[in-house]
């Protein structure tokens, strides 16, 4: 009899070898909402937020620190080449959230730098989440300049537990507190935590997240200080070319699609999966000077 834990959406894709490459929310923008649970599934849903999924940023709410005021944070992208992105923050009454949405976006930017560990807690949207993410988020340390923040769902809870973080714009699955702590110092081998990199959500389409983030492992720690933009220059049926710029170097890269894999969901085998993942494969990585990768490991969109 198969054990109940081993159904859970994040174990199954931890032993079938999931990649998590291609799979971070792509935003222009964020819009951090500080909500009092509970939160329904779909966390636009909610009556404070009416209307906030129109105001051309990914909504992601946040447990409130106190039952005051209520912030309402925006990091938005200032444009190309991208390091990190632009916060404004404001507060506000329960009752006056709708109108702080939309005013955040004429607020000064923020000159601080406090950065913003949100870990998804969201347990009405799945339950590896739900638990998973809230036990790391309450066994992890307050970092001196980053606020650790329970969140709504951040995409893919199949890598739970799952964080984004902000203003730098990286994705990440299956966390824990070690790892979570060589990010936020950047301390250690880039190798090692590049298998639950995500990728940018800065970079547009799954295969610009691939290519990213193999520059990410070739360069190290110092590549996310690194001005950089990206842009798909061609398509060949399963195949997408893209090219990575930066000050340190240019890459161009080919991206393949190899086939599909099943979307693992909690409390179900995956041979009874309802959703499938498109594999993505790094079929080369040739820098300005002619280096070249080839043949990287398959990546899930």
């Amino acid at each position: 009899m198969t054990d109940v834990a081993d159904l859970r959406c994040s174990a199954q894709a931890r032993v079938s070898d999931t990649d998590p490459a291609g799979t971070a929310a792509a935003a222009d923008a964020f819009l951090l909402v500080e909500l009092p649970l509970p939160w329904p599934k779909e966390i636009t849903d909610h009556p404070s937020l009416e209307g906030a999924s129109d105001l051309g940023a990914r909504v992601q709410g946040v447990v409130p620190s106190d039952t005051g005021e209520y912030g309402i944070t925006l990091y938005r992208r200032p444009g190309w080449p991208f390091v990190r992105y632009e916060r404004r923050e404001i507060r506000g009454s329960m009752d006056e959230i709708p109108a702080t949405c939309r005013a955040v976006f004429d607020a000064p930017v923020e000159a601080s730098d406090v950065t913003d560990l949100l870990v998804c807690t969201h347990g009405s949207r799945d339950r590896c989440c739900g638990s998973l993410g809230t036990a790391l988020f309450f066994g992890m340390a307050q970092p001196a300049g980053v606020r650790v923040r329970r969140t709504s769902h951040t995409g893919g809870h199949r890598f739970a537990p799952t964080a984004l973080l902000l203003p730098e714009g990286t994705a990440w699955a299956w966390l824990d507190e070690a790892l979570l702590t060589a990010v936020l110092e950047r301390t250690g081998e880039v190798a090692k935590v590049i298998p639950h990199y995500r990728g940018s959500t800065a970079m547009s389409t799954p295969a610009l997240q691939v290519a990213e983030r193999a520059v990410f492992e070739a360069v190290g720690w110092s590549w996310l200080d690194t001005p950089r933009s990206g842009e798909v220059v061609g398509l060949d049926g399963e195949r997408t070319v893209v090219r990575i710029d930066s000050p340190v170097g240019s890459w161009q890269a080919v991206v393949q699609r190899v086939g599909t894999r099943p979307q693992p969901l909690c409390g179900v085998d995956l041979s009874g999966a309802k959703k499938t993942d498109d594999e993505l494969r790094l079929v080369s990585l040739v820098s300005g000077g002619g280096a070249s990768t080839a043949a990287g490991p398959a990546r899930p969109r």
